[in-house]
């Protein structure tokens, strides 16, 4: 056989600016998801700074509270039931301080219209309080796979867009950070949503 009838072995290469297009792509949205993360921890910040000082507002009326009771209550009539007053107020603000201490950003973010979520949430955080609607209904006693055909297609439905998966992991982790203790984000034979506390989650 002549030089010229050897066959080839080499194959058709892929350009090799097509990986370095999709690798840039990749470190792009990296970047704008470490941006989007960055600013909702900010926004958490914020919020807690906003929940402590409102602690803070109520132990100090406690406290102005108490010495008034202190010093009614060996006062007339009049004076005791000012007293009594005092004591019913006292019990208030204790039940919402205990209110507002056990509150988690879920339930805030709940109970904000759809218009303030786009002001002031991500929209992984947006994202979240969408499932949170669809959460026990695609799930049960052993909490819902992240994967669940079902919740999957409510939520794409609700939000009018699809979502990959690595975008659907990131809701769903960041579904259980928002609700605390109550939801767990768990990685065993799969990952899931653990419901601790439903009173969390709409009804």
């Amino acid at each position: 056989m002549s030089a010229d009838n050897v066959p080839t072995t080499d194959a058709p290469q892929a350009p090799a600016g097509a990986d370095k297009d999709s690798v840039s792509a990749e470190v792009a949205e990296f970047r704008e998801e470490m941006s989007q993360m960055r600013d909702e921890i900010d926004d958490l910040r914020a919020e807690n700074e906003r929940l402590r000082s409102e602690v803070d507002a109520l132990d100090t009326e406690l406290s102005q509270l108490r010495v008034d009771v202190r010093e009614v209550d060996d006062e007339s009539n009049i004076t005791r039931n000012l007293a009594n007053k005092a004591h019913d107020r006292i019990h208030e603000l204790e039940s919402y301080q205990s209110s507002v201490s056990e509150t988690t950003e879920l339930q805030i973010a709940l109970a904000k219209s759809a218009d303030v979520l786009g002001k002031e949430y991500r929209v992984t955080a947006q994202r979240a309080v969408v499932m949170a609607h669809f959460v026990n209904q695609c799930g049960g006693p052993g909490g819902v796979r992240v994967s669940d055909d079902s919740l999957q297609r409510h939520v794409e439905h609700e939000l009018g867009q699809s979502l990959r998966w690595t975008q659907h992991k990131r809701v769903a982790e960041k579904l259980a950070d928002m609700a605390g203790d109550s939801i767990e984000y768990v990685v065993d034979d799969a990952h899931k949503l653990v419901i601790h506390d439903d009173s969390v989650l709409p009804d």
